[in-house]
């Protein structure tokens, strides 16, 4: 099968169109879980719809650019499950042709179709994958820097390119901020593995901080520079949430950090017969590997479509592996079988559960358990006190409160007068019907502000919910 993409022809690229609705369509007709992390971008992008303003009018640190996207798909389609899904599909064969464009001749030894081959292949790990993610929309402007970056270490760039450098690095960074990280390696790695100034490393700089300042300042002109600081560039953390399962997207991305892993080692100690392009390529995608896999880390909850930035390092340096396997041909193909086996295999195991009691693999904490709601509980303007999204299904969100680790800024310290007077302000301007409260997080907040305590009661049945009077 890898043999057969080895070659560019018209034949080939239509297979691998194929291939991609092969391994998608399925999924999407016989329905996917909608996630946690859906139904919140869906909660913000219609908030976000309604006229309000991003961090100062809800609080989540979704990236700006990301959270235009979810607004605009709010536009148009409602809250659609199937857009979302849709759009990623459409995106991954974009990029997955984009990344063919930019890897070629002399970047590897022979021009072939497998880097769009395995970046597709990859993009199917997981059915979490198949969703339209920051993460997977920052990779199309990370694209067009890396191309950029190969242009430079073969032949210097004028500085115009340079400064596009930066800036597409500063446009993924308004996708998904971790991508921050891409800005760090870009820099490194063009220090150590090519001749660049000084000068030509500002210019990069300046490229990505004109954006970032770009984005400052229309924040700042709508009065929400702060909330801008603390909600999108001060969120960024190592610690996570008591209630992330760490191990299991770790466990789900092993068959592209186990590949990731081989292909390098085979690239740099197998391999004899690399230029000096080449190999000084082969050596910034070193540092840009580093980057992809500490940015799987930089989220206080973690998923496994964030391990979708793996899919350019695993294309890269698996193209490599491949094309260096020349004279054992069933070598290649028994590694690519693998590796497909492997990928598609935990998709198929995980989407189906067919292991229930491995916790290892236990994923339902992704999805949305939507609650058995009393009808009074429906169609309402709610307010959830907890990373429980759930309760939002057949809701919508009042208050700018929709991020729980945001929110505590102000409804952890209500020994602040600021922050009284604040909450007071945001319950006056969108009083949420029904407050869901699984935490105790409200009775701080009735306790400073009896004129709110006046304006609800519990509900009759349901424990930790407030119904407005």
């Amino acid at each position: 099968m890898i043999q057969y993409f080895k070659k560019l022809l018209p034949d080939r690229f239509i297979l691998l169109f194929v291939s991609l609705l092969l391994l998608r369509l399925p999924s999407v007709i016989q329905g996917l879980p909608l996630l946690n992390a859906e139904l919140g971008w869906q909660v913000l992008g219609e908030r976000l719809a309604d006229g309000w303003l991003l961090y100062k009018d809800v609080w989540d640190d979704v990236a700006p650019l990301s959270a235009a996207v979810y607004a605009l798909l709010d536009l148009i389609f409602g809250r659609s499950v199937l857009a979302y899904q849709l759009l990623s599909a459409l995106l991954v064969a974009i990029q997955a042709f984009q990344f063919q464009f930019i890897v070629k001749k002399p970047l590897f030894a022979e021009n072939s179709l497998i880097p769009a081959l395995l970046y597709v292949l990859v993009c199917h790990l997981f059915y979490d994958f198949y969703t339209l993610s920051p993460a997977l929309m920052s990779i199309s402007l990370l694209i067009p820097a890396l191309n950029r970056v190969f242009r430079h270490i073969e032949s210097p760039l004028p500085d115009e390119n340079l400064f596009a450098l930066g800036f597409f690095v500063g446009m993924a960074t308004l996708f998904y901020s971790p991508c921050f990280l891409f800005f760090v390696a870009v820099c490194l790695g063009l220090l150590v593995v090519a001749s660049i100034s000084p000068r030509q490393i500002f210019l990069i700089i300046f490229g990505y901080g004109f954006t970032l300042g770009i984005a400052f300042i229309i924040f700042y002109l709508f009065d929400a520079s702060d909330d801008f600081y603390y909600c999108f560039i001060k969120s960024i953390t190592f610690r996570k949430s008591r209630f992330t399962e760490i191990s299991t997207p770790l466990i789900i991305a092993l068959p592209l950090i186990g590949f990731l892993g081989l292909s390098i080692f085979r690239a740099f100690v197998r391999n004899q017969r690399l230029v000096n392009y080449q190999l000084r390529s082969m050596q910034f995608m070193f540092f840009w590997s580093l980057a992809a896999l500490v940015s799987t880390q930089l989220n206080r909850l973690v998923y496994p479509f964030q391990f979708v930035m793996l899919a350019i390092p695993v294309a890269f340096f698996g193209t490599h592996l491949f094309i260096s396997i020349r004279k054992k041909w069933w070598a290649a193909e028994l590694a690519f079988l693998v590796f497909t086996a492997s990928v598609v295999g935990m998709n198929w195991v995980t989407r189906k559960n067919f292991f229930p009691n491995l916790t290892l693999l236990y994923t339902d904490y992704l999805k949305v358990n939507i609650p058995k709601m009393p009808p009074d509980l429906k169609n309402k303007k709610v307010l959830v006190l907890g990373e429980n999204l759930s309760y939002y299904t057949e809701n919508s969100l009042a208050t700018p409160y929709l991020n729980p680790f945001l929110s505590a800024r102000h409804l952890a310290d209500m020994d602040n007068y600021t922050s009284v007077k604040i909450v007071y302000e945001h319950f006056q301007n969108d009083a949420p019907e029904i407050i869901i409260d699984p935490q105790g997080v409200i009775k701080p907040v009735f306790k400073r502000l009896f004129v709110l305590e006046k304006q609800y009661r519990p509900h009759p049945v349901l424990k930790n919910v407030y119904i407005k009077i």
